[in-house]
C-alpha cells in the first residue's frame, strides 16, 4: 500500500517575510541574515507575492536602483499556495502548472512554511526527470521518463479525466450495464453512496488511457484491480502508473493507481504489458 508524503512532511517550517514596500537592498539583507532562498511579500498582514534569490540577482544586474526599488515592484505574484495536508504528488502538480519553483504552504488562513523544486526533488527524485506533458478538453496526460530511451523501471505516465453523467450513461448503453446505481438519482440515494456513482469499470479505464501513452505499441497481457471506493458523477480521477520491473523480453510490470480530486486512493493493483515497437505510419 502506498504511504502518502504530505507538503507538511517536506516544507520548510522557516518561513520569512517583509513588506511590500521593502527596499530591493532591505530583501537581499533579510535573505542572507536568514539563509533561506525566498521572502514572502506582505501586505497589512497578507501575502500577496513571493521574491526569491534569482529575482535579485536578476535585478541587481540590470542595474536597479538598492535603496528606492521596492519589493512589490519585482515581487511575483499572485501567491500560489498549497495546503500542507495535501501530497507531494499534488505540489509538484502545481509547481509544473503555474512554472515557479517555489510554493507559499498554508494551514487555514496562516502561513506556515515554504516548499520549493529543491525540497520536493529529494523526496520525488522523478521530479527531476524529463517530463512529456499534454493536454486536451477534459484530460491531461503526463509522462516522467527515467531514461532518454523508451520504456524504463522507474518511469511514471499519468492520466487525468473528469467522468461525466453523459459519460456514465453512454457507458451504460455500450456495456449493458444498467444498475440503477449508476443511472437512477432516487433509487441511488438510498444506497450507502447517498449518489449516483460511475461504474468500476469506466473509472478503471483511464489506466488503460495512461498504458496507452507509454512509448511504443502496449498491449495489455494482466490487469489485477482492487477497488477502494467509490467516484461519483462529474469527480475528476487520475490514474498513476509506474514502472515496477521488466519481466520478460519486451514485458513489463506497473503498479496501477487511480485517485479521486481528493488523492484518496480509488484502485490499485498491478498491470503487465507488452511493448512493441510502433509501426512507422506516415500522416
Amino acid at each position: 500500500m502506498r504511504i502518502k508524503t504530505l507538503v507538511s512532511d517536506v516544507m520548510r517550517q522557516t518561513i520569512e517575510t517583509v513588506s511590500a514596500g521593502a527596499t530591493v537592498r532591505t530583501c537581499a539583507e533579510r535573505l542572507r541574515d536568514a539563509d533561506v532562498g525566498s521572502l514572502v511579500i506582505t501586505r497589512d498582514g497578507d501575502p500577496v507575492g513571493i521574491v526569491t534569490k534569482s529575482d535579485l540577482v536578476s535585478l541587481i544586474a540590470d542595474g536597479a536602483d538598492l535603496t528606492t526599488q521596492t519589493a512589490d515592484s519585482f515581487m511575483s505574484s499572485p501567491v500560489v499556495t498549497v495546503d500542507r495536508s495535501r501530497s507531494v504528488e499534488h505540489a509538484a502538480s502545481l509547481l509544473r502548472e503555474e512554472d515557479i519553483e517555489q510554493l507559499v504552504v498554508t494551514e487555514g488562513e496562516a502561513l506556515v512554511g515554504v516548499l520549493s523544486v529543491t525540497e520536493l526533488s529529494y523526496y520525488l527524485p522523478r521530479f527531476q526527470y524529463e517530463t512529456t506533458v499534454e493536454t486536451g478538453k477534459d484530460w491531461e496526460y503526463a509522462y516522467e521518463d527515467r531514461e532518454s530511451q523508451g520504456l524504463s523501471v522507474g518511469d511514471v505516465v499519468r492520466f487525468s479525466q473528469r467522468l461525466t453523467e453523459a459519460e456514465v450513461e453512454e457507458f451504460a448503453s455500450l456495456s449493458g450495464d444498467t444498475n440503477p446505481l449508476h443511472l437512477d438519482d432516487a433509487y441511488a440515494e438510498q444506497t450507502r453512496f447517498g449518489g449516483r456513482i460511475v461504474h468500476g469499470a469506466l473509472v478503471s479505464s483511464v489506466i488503460s488511457a495512461a498504458l496507452a501513452k507509454l512509448p511504443g505499441l502496449v498491449i495489455y497481457l494482466n490487469q489485477n484491480l482492487s477497488f477502494r471506493g467509490p467516484v461519483h458523477l462529474g469527480d475528476h480521477v487520475t490514474a498513476v502508473c509506474e514502472v515496477m520491473d521488466r519481466v520478460g523480453e519486451r514485458r513489463y510490470r506497473l503498479q496501477t493507481e487511480v485517485f479521486d480530486d481528493d488523492e484518496e486512493l480509488v484502485i490499485s493493483g498491478e498491470a503487465v504489458v507488452l511493448v512493441d515497437e510502433a509501426p512507422a505510419v506516415e500522416r
